[in-house]
Protein backbone atom coordinates (compact mmCIF):
# COMPACT_ATOMS: atom_id res chain seq x y z
CA UNK A 1 0.00 0.00 0.00
CA UNK A 2 1.19 3.49 -1.11
CA UNK A 3 1.82 5.95 2.01
CA UNK A 4 1.13 9.72 1.46
CA UNK A 5 3.49 11.75 4.06
CA UNK A 6 2.69 15.31 2.08
CA UNK A 7 -0.27 16.73 -0.17
CA UNK A 8 2.23 17.35 -2.94
CA UNK A 9 2.55 12.91 -3.37
CA UNK A 10 -1.40 13.06 -4.11
CA UNK A 11 -0.47 14.39 -7.44
CA UNK A 12 -2.56 15.79 -10.39
CA UNK A 13 -4.12 12.28 -11.15
CA UNK A 14 -7.91 11.75 -12.11
CA UNK A 15 -7.38 8.80 -11.24
CA UNK A 16 -9.63 7.47 -7.62
CA UNK A 17 -7.90 7.14 -4.33
CA UNK A 18 -9.03 3.76 -3.28
CA UNK A 19 -8.62 2.74 0.58
CA UNK A 20 -9.71 -0.15 2.45
CA UNK A 21 -11.60 0.78 5.36
CA UNK A 22 -13.46 4.08 6.24
CA UNK A 23 -10.56 5.24 8.61
CA UNK A 24 -8.33 5.03 6.31
CA UNK A 25 -10.55 7.31 4.24
CA UNK A 26 -10.90 9.85 7.25
CA UNK A 27 -7.15 9.51 7.61
CA UNK A 28 -6.22 10.84 4.20
CA UNK A 29 -9.43 13.38 4.42
CA UNK A 30 -8.13 14.66 7.40
CA UNK A 31 -4.53 15.07 6.56
CA UNK A 32 -4.89 16.55 2.76
CA UNK A 33 -8.07 18.25 2.93
CA UNK A 34 -7.04 21.16 0.45
CA UNK A 35 -5.39 18.53 -1.91
CA UNK A 36 -8.58 16.19 -1.98
CA UNK A 37 -10.55 19.06 -3.78
CA UNK A 38 -12.32 17.60 -6.95
CA UNK A 39 -10.38 13.89 -5.90
CA UNK A 40 -12.77 10.89 -5.42
CA UNK A 41 -11.41 8.56 -2.00
CA UNK A 42 -13.68 5.21 -2.46
CA UNK A 43 -13.88 2.93 0.49
CA UNK A 44 -13.84 -0.40 -0.78
CA UNK A 45 -14.55 -2.22 2.73
CA UNK A 46 -12.35 -4.62 2.96
CA UNK A 47 -11.33 -5.19 6.53
CA UNK A 48 -7.51 -4.46 7.38
CA UNK A 49 -7.15 -8.18 9.05
CA UNK A 50 -5.00 -10.19 6.22
CA UNK A 51 -1.13 -10.39 6.48
CA UNK A 52 0.96 -8.38 3.45
CA UNK A 53 0.47 -10.37 0.50
CA UNK A 54 -2.07 -12.75 1.61
CA UNK A 55 -3.57 -14.65 -1.47
CA UNK A 56 -7.41 -13.93 0.06
CA UNK A 57 -6.72 -10.19 0.06
CA UNK A 58 -5.05 -9.83 -3.31
CA UNK A 59 -8.07 -11.51 -4.76
CA UNK A 60 -10.66 -9.58 -2.95
CA UNK A 61 -8.34 -6.14 -3.99
CA UNK A 62 -8.45 -7.21 -7.28
CA UNK A 63 -12.30 -7.98 -7.76
CA UNK A 64 -13.06 -4.67 -5.79
CA UNK A 65 -10.63 -2.15 -7.90
CA UNK A 66 -11.32 -3.91 -10.81
CA UNK A 67 -14.69 -1.34 -11.03
CA UNK A 68 -12.34 1.51 -11.07
CA UNK A 69 -9.11 0.55 -12.36
CA UNK A 70 -8.08 -1.52 -15.27
CA UNK A 71 -6.17 -4.36 -13.43
CA UNK A 72 -5.07 -6.80 -16.15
Amino acid sequence: MEHFHDEAELGDSPAPILVMESKHRRRIQDKFARSLVGKEVICLNIPDDYHYMDEDLIGLLLSSVSEYIDVH
